[in-house]
């Protein structure tokens, strides 16, 4: 894993709906089908070459005032919320957050202290 000898890390947690779509994707993009925001997220953050980054699994749940959502069906319903979980050092935190203003201005994100996680394991 690079980064090995960085102690801190910083985790920023984004809470979307699974089908919410890119802000201002253009038609062909909407056509195409390219445009959600979870994968647009997750690109990237590998794109920038952060530690992990990864979309958590949700049964049921609800964002701000919208109604409680279950995904109980083999399809999930798209506004079924999710959490992308991206963990990096915090100035990489901090840039990833900056360069995709446009992207998390949609989304309800939540960044963890610095302090708050130290490393105390890695795999070999």
């Amino acid at each position: 894993m690079k980064n090995a000898d960085t102690p801190y890390l910083n985790t920023i947690r984004i809470y979307i709906c699974q089908g919410q779509k890119v802000p201002n994707t253009s038609f062909w993009k909407r056509f195409l089908g390219d445009n959600l925001l979870s994968t647009a997220l997750l690109r990237r953050a590998k794109e920038a070459g952060l530690r992990q980054a990864f979309m958590l699994p949700v049964k049921a749940g609800f964002l701000g005032d919208a109604r409680l959502v279950f995904g109980v069906m083999e399809i999930n319903p798209p506004d079924l919320p999710v959490c992308i979980e991206i963990i990096d050092d915090p100035g990489k935190i901090r840039l990833f957050i900056t360069e995709n203003r446009n992207l998390l201005a949609s989304a309800f994100a939540v960044t963890e202290n610095t302090e708050t996680y130290r490393v105390v394991s890695r795999p070999d």
